[in-house]
């Protein structure tokens, strides 16, 4: 913790808010203590493979045992935690306002059950989180490290995510949301679509490195597309991307839909494969859950 930090927290005369602000900070350096375990077992990884030195070399070298190193191994976080950021991370989910007996705000079901798959899945990965509603007219993402569950047309926060993306686009076209390739135009659209239907959809994923923190943006092109956790395969977040630049990793049906690093604006030749196609069920019985008050 730093010392402006530390000391804000001491001198604040509301026991409440300093109470909230003690709470918060220490979940903060929590996650980086966890990040520091992970990056030290990457380091001691990366000295046997790269190095060619012994478990023992190394323990030697960082000052430590080799029955500690071996521990280290055994029960750092994994590094697919890295894809996410250093978190905590926070999980917003769109609510649209429906009519039922009155108009209120809705989450649809498989927006919802998205949102507990990814907290089930950062959990395992000793990620904190958090959950937040995307308002309609929502058009920034929180602070910190985040996912955004969110389609072009939900809100314009995915709009504006979309935009950032130089591979790829969603766009509404003869009554149906198509992926398009930026390049070439080659569109792909959900098998649900089709003049002979299947129950399926196609997910949307990338990864935005923004004001030094980690945005992950997913869509479906329906709303059953984003829900299977698939869709960010551990295959995915081990992919390296370069300290200081910005990647967008994106999940499409063709498996030559590719990595773009956004810094260098050009096109990694490495196919990502992130294929969601999951069983689907007809629009007109999608399940809607009240949404809850929004958190601050």
């Amino acid at each position: 913790m730093s010392t402006e930090d530390f000391d804000s927290v001491r001198r604040d005369p509301d026991p409440i808010r300093r109470g909230k602000r003690a709470t918060e900070l220490l979940t903060t350096y929590q996650q980086r203590a966890t990040e520091l375990a992970r990056l030290r077992k990457a380091a001691i990884e990366e000295a046997h493979r790269e190095l060619g030195m012994s478990y023992t070399e190394i323990a030697g070298a960082l000052g430590i045992t080799k029955g500690r190193i071996t521990q280290i191994r055994s029960t750092a976080p994994a590094a697919e935690r890295a894809f996410f950021g250093v978190g905590p991370v926070s999980i917003g989910v769109p609510y649209r306002y429906q009519t039922t007996d009155r108009e209120r705000p809705l989450i649809a079901a498989e927006d919802a059950e998205t949102a507990n798959q990814l907290e089930a899945l950062l959990t395992a990965l000793s990620l904190a989180t958090s959950r937040y509603q995307i308002e309609p007219d929502r058009t920034e993402p929180p602070a910190g490290d985040t996912i955004v569950v969110c389609g072009p047309k939900s809100a314009p926060i995915g709009a504006d995510l979309l935009s950032r993306d130089p591979a790829l686009a969603m766009v509404e076209d003869g009554g149906r949301w198509w992926i398009e390739q930026r390049e070439d135009g080659t569109r792909i659209g959900s098998p649900s679509d089709e003049p002979t239907p299947q129950s399926a959809d196609v997910a949307y994923v990338a990864r935005h490195m923004i004001d030094n923190r980690v945005i992950i943006h997913i869509a479906g092109i329906h709303g059953i597309g984003s829900r299977r956790r698939d869709a960010l395969p551990p295959s995915a977040s081990r992919r390296r991307v370069p300290a200081g630049r910005t990647a967008a990793d994106v999940a499409g049906r063709a498996s030559d839909l590719r990595r773009t690093d956004h810094h260098r604006q050009r096109t990694c030749r490495r196919p990502l494969r992130l294929v969601n196609t999951c069983e689907s069920q007809p629009r007109s019985s999608r399940r809607w859950r009240r949404a809850p008050t929004r958190s601050s």
